[in-house]
């Protein structure tokens, strides 16, 4: 299994910007088996390839029509072993609740107490099969490790210590799961952001596990 986790939206407090985001948006593209992680390496092969320029490098919620995104998602339902999680967290809700937690910790401390009520909601596989963890990296070296331990640990409380488990924090130009998982969460986040459905209503039925967290 792969779990590959993005985020859209900012980690900014200062609502008085208008470029700072009302949600957070996580979500996490579930991998089930090795045919369903090679379908999504193709639909996004193939959609550079076929649809963007030769300038392009990765794919992108934000920098693809809705005609392109269709093509990707026809590719990759070509294969249904897998599925979408998702999270949308309210920033101002949760720093009402988090007040006295500095600026300089705030966003490392949501992004990662976000991660951890998404993941622990998935229906992880029992039989000892290694777990691989794919995060878009985004943290300094310090902060990759408060979180590698903060997942690990809420991850190792229901799934067996036999069952191997890694996370890699990899650049999403370089890993086509995150630029999937881009994808996806750009619609979700437009959905809760702007109340755009257009692309949410194509892959939604893909959707598993949907929540909106207000604390």
């Amino acid at each position: 299994m792969i779990i590959y986790l993005d985020e859209s939206g900012d980690l900014g407090f200062d609502f008085s910007l208008s470029r700072t985001s009302h949600y957070l948006i996580m979500a996490c593209l579930v991998c089930n088996t090795p045919q369903s992680v090679q379908a999504m390496q193709r639909a996004v092969r193939l959609t550079l390839k076929n649809k963007l320029a030769a300038s392009y490098d990765e794919i992108k919620g934000g920098n693809t029509s809705l005609a392109v995104k269709k093509y990707f998602y026809n590719h990759l339902t070509k294969n249904n072993h897998w599925e979408i999680i998702s999270i949308a967290a309210d920033k101002r809700a949760w720093l009402r609740h988090h007040a006295k937690v500095p600026d300089t910790a705030a966003k490392n401390l949501f992004y990662d107490e976000i991660a951890k009520r998404l993941l622990s909601q998935i229906n992880l596989l029992t039989n000892n099969t290694p777990i691989q963890l794919v995060v878009d990296k985004s943290k300094t070296k310090n902060a990759i490790k408060d979180f590698d331990l903060c997942i690990s640990t809420v991850m190792r409380s229901f799934i067996s210590d036999k069952t191997p488990f890694s996370i890699y924090h990899r650049q999403s130009y370089a890993d086509p799961g995150l630029q999937a998982t881009d994808m996806f969460g750009w619609g979700i986040y437009r959905k809760y952001q702007r109340n755009d459905l257009e692309w949410y209503e194509v892959f939604k039925e893909r959707i598993a596990l949907e929540m909106e967290f207000k604390f």
